[in-house]
C-alpha cells in the first residue's frame, strides 16, 4: 500500500506529499495476565531512517509479542523512536491514554482517573525525545466519549507541555461513502450480518472522512470541549507534523545476492553446477538419446533466458530455501502457478512437477524475455513451522534483508456478488442468474473492475435482477 501511495503522489508532481505511518497494536509491560490487552497507537516516519525503524517495528510485531494480532510493546516503540526519527501519537479512543479516561480495553472503572491518564502521558514524554509525542484530539462532537476525552487531553497537554494534534480517523474520502463503509464492514472475514443487524449494534453515526475545510474542522473540534485556541493549535500541529514527515522516499534495496561458497566467482557458475547436480538427482542422465537431447535443449533455453535477465541469484535463493525445508522435513508445496513450467525449477528441487511431461505448460508464462518484472515462484510452507524458515533466512541473509510482507485481497465480481447479496438478503438463485452471464476479464485488463457493470449493460437477465434489488447497485 505504501508503494501505491508513493506512485499516486508522484503523479501529482509534488502537489501531494505522502506521509508514511502505521496504526499499531501496543501492549504495556504489565503483569502476564494482562499481557493480551492491547491498545492502538499511531507511529509516523519522519525521515528515511525513521521509515526503516517503522518497518522493523512491524516485523517485530509478528514475533514474540504476537497476541492474536501483530503487537509491539511500549518499550519497543520507545527504543525505536529514541533517535528522533519517529513521531508517536497517543491513539484514538482505543488508545491506552483515552481508555484510562473513558474506559474500555479491559481498564477497570476504578482506574479511570486523571492521575492514571497523566501517568501514562508522562511515561511517553519521559521515554521519547522532545517534540515526538502528541496527544490526539479527534473531531467527533457527536460522541460523548470524544467530548469527555478531548478536554482531559487538553488539561494533560497543558500540565506536561505536550502538543495536541488534530486527527480525523478517516476510513473513506467522501461523506457519501459512509453507506459503502457499512457494506464493506459486513462482508469482511468473520462477519455474517445484515445492515439491519449492524444498525442495532453500530451505536453511533459519525463522518469517518476528512472535513471539507480547516474552518469546519476547527468548529467540530471546538464543539468537543476544546477552546478555539486549543483547536487551532492542534490543527497547526497536524499541518506542521505532516510537513516534517513529508518527502520520505521509499528505499530501493540492492538486489539480493546469494552468498557464494568457496571456489565460485559468480552466481552463473554456481547455478549451472546446481542444475547439473539436479540433472543427476532427477535421473536425467538415464534418459534415452532423443529424450536426453530434448531435456538438454530445454535446460539450455531456460538458462539462457535466466542469465540474460540476470535472475541467477533469485533462483539460487529460492532453491536454497526450498531445499532447506525438504531437508528439515518442513512441508512445502510441490508446485503452484507458472513456475511449474520451468525445468530449471524442477532440477533445483523448487517444484516436483516435471514440465517435460506436460507440453501445455509454457515457460514463457513464467519468464517472458520481453517483460521486465521478476518471475514469481509461489511457495506454501507449513504454517506451524514458518518461523523456522524465517529464522533460517534471517541467519543467512541478515536482519535488514528479510521481512514479512502484507498481501491485499481485491474483490472479484463473483465474490462481491455473493457477499453483497447476503448483506441485502438477495436469494442465491437470483445472484446465480447474474453469475451465469458474468463478464470477467483478467486482472491485467484495464476494465477488469467493470465486469458487473458490463454484465448489467449487456444482459437483460442481469438488469432484471438489479432492477428488482436496486440497493445492490450502490
Amino acid at each position: 500500500s505504501h508503494v501505491r501511495l508513493e506512485q499516486a503522489c508522484d503523479k501529482t508532481e509534488g502537489a501531494v506529499q505522502p506521509v508514511y505511518g502505521c496504526e499499531m497494536y501496543v501492549r504495556g509491560e504489565e503483569e502476564v495476565e494482562r499481557s493480551q490487552v492491547k491498545n492502538h497507537i499511531t507511529v509516523l516516519a519522519m525521515n528515511a531512517r525513521g521509515y526503516q525503524k517503522l518497518l522493523r517495528l512491524v516485523t517485530q510485531s509478528w514475533g514474540e509479542n504476537f497476541y492474536h494480532y501483530p503487537t509491539v510493546s511500549k518499550r519497543m516503540v520507545a527504543d525505536a523512536a529514541s533517535t528522533g526519527d519517529l513521531a508517536v501519537l497517543s491513539g484514538c479512543t482505543g488508545g491506552e491514554l483515552s481508555s484510562h479516561i473513558v474506559g474500555g480495553k479491559g481498564v477497570p472503572e476504578e482506574d479511570l482517573t486523571y492521575a492514571n491518564a497523566l501517568r501514562i502521558a508522562e511515561w511517553w514524554k519521559d521515554n521519547l525525545p522532545d517534540g515526538r509525542y502528541f496527544l490526539e484530539v479527534q473531531q467527533f462532537p457527536e460522541l460523548e466519549t470524544t467530548r469527555t476525552i478531548n478536554p482531559q487531553l487538553a488539561r494533560i497537554a497543558a500540565k506536561l507541555h505536550l502538543p495536541l494534534i488534530a486527527t480525523g480517523d478517516c476510513h473513506y474520502p467522501r461523506p457519501e461513502d459512509s453507506y459503502m463503509q457499512q457494506i464493506l464492514h459486513n462482508v469482511r472475514g468473520g462477519f455474517r450480518e445484515t445492515l439491519e443487524q449492524q444498525d442495532q449494534r453500530w451505536g453511533y453515526n459519525v463522518p469517518l472522512c476528512p472535513p471539507a475545510t480547516d474552518r469546519e474542522l476547527l468548529r467540530r473540534l471546538a464543539r468537543t470541549g476544546l477552546s478555539r485556541g486549543q483547536a487551532s493549535r492542534a490543527i497547526i500541529a497536524a499541518e506542521e507534523l505532516g510537513a516534517d514527515c513529508a518527502g520520505v522516499r521509499l528505499p530501493l534495496l540492492p538486489v539480493l545476492r546469494y552468498p557464494l561458497p568457496d571456489g565460485y566467482q559468480d552466481a552463473t557458475a554456481l547455478l549451472r553446477d546446481q542444475v547439473r547436480e539436479g540433472w543427476r538427482y532427477r535421473s536425467c542422465n538415464l534418459l534415452g538419446g532423443r529424450d536426453r537431447a530434448a531435456y538438454k535443449a530445454r535446460v539450455a533455453k531456460e538458462l539462457a533466458v535466466i542469465e540474460e535477465k540476470g535472475y541467477q541469484d533469485y533462483f539460487l535463493v529460492v532453491g536454497d530455501v526450498v531445499r532447506y525445508c525438504k531437508e528439515q522435513q518442513i512441508p512445502v508445496g510441490p508446485a503452484r502457478g507458472s513456475a511449474a513450467a520451468s525445468i530449471v525449477c524442477w532440477l533445483l528441487r523448487i517444484i516436483e512437477v516435471n514440465p517435460m511431461l506436460y507440453p501445455y505448460l509454457v515457460f514463457e508464462r513464467f519468464i517472458d524475455i520481453s517483460r521486465a518484472d521478476m518471475p514469481d515462484v509461489d511457495l506454501d510452507f507449513d504454517s506451524r513451522q514458518r518461523y523456522k524458515v524465517f529464522d533460517y533466512l534471517l541467519e543467512k541473509y541478515g536482519v535488514g534483508r528479510v521481512a514479512n510482507m502484507g498481501s491485499f485481497t481485491q474483490y472479484k465480481p463473483k465474490l462481491a456478488l455473493d457477499d453483497v447479496a447476503r448483506v441485502f438478503r438477495v436469494p442465491g438463485w437470483e445472484i446465480d442468474k447474474v453469475k451465469d452471464v458474468l463478464v470477467e476479464r483478467s486482472s491485467g485488463d484495464l476494465r477488469a473492475s467493470a465486469g458487473i457493470e458490463d454484465t448489467i449493460a449487456q444482459y437483460k437477465v442481469a438488469r432484471d435482477v438489479f432492477k428488482q434489488y436496486p440497493n445492490m447497485r450502490h
